[in-house]
């Protein structure tokens, strides 16, 4: 059975991920939170996915077999951009 996180609890969580030393992971972790992503749904996205204007994020390959869009908050959002490369690859 799933509990609720309070607010409180998930702001403690966010000040831990702020100060583990692998930021790649913490990232991760941030945006699960961030989003109610399922843990390996973040693995799948691409730079195409997102969508930094309209604040959307496409999940696709979904457990349920669909391609979902979510609004992403400011700190989701706040996440990605740390993520983001400086030039595209080619």
């Amino acid at each position: 059975m799933l509990k609720k996180i309070r607010l409180n609890q998930f702001q403690k969580l966010n000040e831990l991920w702020d100060n583990y030393p692998n930021r790649q992971v913490a990232h991760l972790h941030k945006l699960i939170g961030w989003t109610g992503m399922r843990p390996s749904e973040p693995l799948r996205l691409v730079w195409e996915d997102v969508d930094f204007e309209k604040k959307i994020l496409t999940k696709r390959k979904t457990k349920s077999s669909k391609t979902l869009k979510l609004r992403i908050n400011e700190k989701a959002l706040e996440v990605l951009f740390s993520d983001v490369p400086i030039s595209k690859p080619e």
